[in-house]
């Protein structure tokens, strides 16, 4: 009993040791670690990477600052390859006292500035005025801009425009440009009628009733009202008399370039045939040129208008914005028209009408 238990026992001792132990292995490549465990296992899956919340943050904050200072070098250290010009106001401009806030504007499309710092600095000492801007434009409010007046009569202040670049807290100046700008002691006193043409003059000549006449006050900040507009022909040069009383203006009626209106100016004013003389008719018998008027001109009571006869001048029209006509006159005798006795004296002759 005791050998045969004895065997039984030899017998599990072996059986254990003879059941051998799953050796594992190490294969390479894309498969990574693959354990022999046996049949049911599957090679090739890879291993799975788990990243916290704080690491793809961290990440992320890396990446952000590379770029902020990427921009940082880009634009703060690197030198700006534009030049800032003020477009306006002009520098010396002087203002009239009743005049609504202009409207500072500047160039600066090629530099890297994001920001604009504006100065006004007066002759006479005092606290000066700063803002910082982010468009290429700034207005005063109307406050503001009846204390800069109040401070520029009879003096200069200059105003500065600084391109800044400004990042992650860093800025730095890239360019500036300084004009100076006082006002008038003497008001202008009254509305200004203008004619606003859309340009170039080509186009305005082929669209004439886009032409309109406006008289505005320079005190508003309301756009001038229209009082003049839809005229078949060409209306060009005009003057007034001393106190308005009175109007004249090239009107080109008939195709006829020496045609003139002269009128009253009322609250309601009309143009009518009546009212409009030609210089060419009292243009001496026997000329074979005919004659413009050119830059005529209402005497102060009204009753004379001084013009050109016999004038030439020279008209180039232009296709660009900038300067769309170039006009000037190379010939001519000064001549007026009396009103009062409808005669036109020139060179000291006195010439009544032909027609």
């Amino acid at each position: 009993m005791s050998k045969g238990r004895k065997s039984q026992r030899g017998k599990r001792k072996g059986a254990a040791r003879s059941s051998p132990r799953p050796e594992k292995s190490v294969r390479g490549g894309a498969k990574g670690v693959v354990g022999d465990l046996g049949a049911g296992h599957v090679e090739g899956n890879p291993p799975q990477v788990r990243m916290s919340p704080t690491r793809i943050l961290g990440f992320l904050a890396l990446v952000a600052l590379l770029a902020v200072a990427y921009l940082a070098v880009s634009t703060l250290i690197f030198p700006s390859t534009g030049a800032l010009t003020i477009s306006y106001p002009f520098d010396g401009s002087v203002f009239p006292p009743e005049i609504v806030a202009p409207t500072v504007w500047w160039e600066d499309g090629e530099s890297t500035a994001n920001r604009w710092r504006i100065s006004v600095e007066f002759e006479g000492g005092g606290g000066g005025i700063e803002v910082e801007v982010d468009t290429t434009v700034w207005a005063p409010s109307q406050d503001l801009w009846k204390t800069i007046k109040a401070r520029t009569v009879g003096e200069e202040a200059r105003i500065s425009v600084t391109g800044l670049a400004s990042l992650a807290g860093l800025t730095r100046t890239l360019s500036s440009h300084t004009i100076s700008i006082s006002t008038s002691s003497d008001s202008v006193g009254a509305a200004i009628f203008f004619r606003e043409v859309p340009l170039p003059f080509l186009f305005a000549t082929a669209n004439l009733p886009m032409m309109k006449w406006r008289l505005g006050d320079i005190g508003s900040s309301e756009p001038p009202p229209i009082i003049l507009e839809n005229l078949p022909s060409c209306g060009n040069c005009h003057s007034f008399s001393a106190v308005g009383a009175t109007l004249g203006m090239d009107v080109d009626v008939a195709n006829d370039k020496g045609a003139y209106v002269l009128t009253p100016f009322e609250e309601e004013t009309v143009l009518s045939r009546e009212k409009i003389f030609s210089w060419n008719d009292y243009y001496p018998p026997g000329g074979s040129v005919r004659t413009f008027g050119l830059l005529a001109r209402v005497s102060p009571d009204g009753r004379y208008v001084v013009g050109g006869m016999k004038d030439r001048a020279v008209f180039i029209p232009r296709p660009d914005l900038e300067y769309s006509q170039l006009f000037f006159p190379v010939q001519g005798l000064l001549s007026y028209f009396d009103q009062g006795a409808h005669v036109l004296v020139t060179n000291g002759e006195s010439l009544r009408s032909e027609g």
